[in-house]
């Protein structure tokens, strides 16, 4: 058996819908350097009750978060010709 430890290289970005000081939702980016096109978003709720009371904003939020996501995507394949 042979075994092979590998890394890849991310670029990651995390943000919040932050509602009366208490963080809500956790968006997260992660964009695999050797592979812009790998990338990955994920949300994490971290308060149940003032996510549904504000299901709305959030959603927004993840819309906005989505979108800066993807701009820092092509910037980094612009970068690297891809």
């Amino acid at each position: 058996m042979t075994e092979t430890l590998s890394y890849t290289d991310t670029i990651q970005r995390i943000g919040y819908t932050v509602i009366d000081g208490v963080r809500v939702v956790q968006y997260t980016c992660i964009i695999p350097i050797d592979e812009p096109l790998g990338m990955r978003i994920g949300i994490t709720k971290m308060d149940s009750n003032l996510y549904k009371a504000n299901r709305e904003v959030c959603r927004a939020d993840y819309a906005a978060f989505e979108d800066a996501a993807y701009q820092l995507q092509e910037e980094i394949l612009a970068k690297i010709g891809g």
